[in-house]
Order: structure tokens, then C-alpha cells, then sequence
């Protein structure tokens, strides 16, 4: 099972955890009353300090509403 996901692409990995923090974030903002461009603000503070970790804050927040 690790070779498996070892052998995937990780550009690939990386696409999916940012599309999925995009539907969480999206779905957190209408929860919250977000507005979308403090949505596309914070994102673009994420991206341009932490590409490779986007599914960090989706799944804390994923864990915290589902509750």
C-alpha cells in the first residue's frame, strides 16, 4: 500500500488536497459569513507561503463544523 502511494505522482496528490481546501474553505466561508475576496486574500497568502500544506486548515475546519 505505501509503494502504491509512494509510485503516485506527487503533483498530482498535491492538486487534489488543494481542490478539496478550496470546497472546505468555500463551504467554511458560508458557514462563517466569509466574504469571497477575504476567501481569495487568505489563499493567496497560503499559496505564497505554504504550497505544499493546504489541506492542513481544511481538515481542522472540516473536523471543527462536522462536530
Amino acid at each position: 500500500m505505501n509503494s502504491e502511494l509512494k509510485g503516485e505522482p506527487r503533483a498530482k496528490l498535491q492538486a487534489c488536497c488543494s481542490l478539496r481546501a478550496t470546497q472546505l474553505e468555500f463551504d467554511f466561508a458560508r458557514a462563517t459569513g466569509v466574504t469571497v475576496e477575504n476567501l481569495k486574500r487568505l489563499r493567496a497568502l497560503r499559496r505564497a507561503r505554504l504550497p505544499a500544506r493546504p489541506y492542513a486548515t481544511g481538515n481542522s475546519s472540516a473536523v471543527s463544523t462536522g462536530g
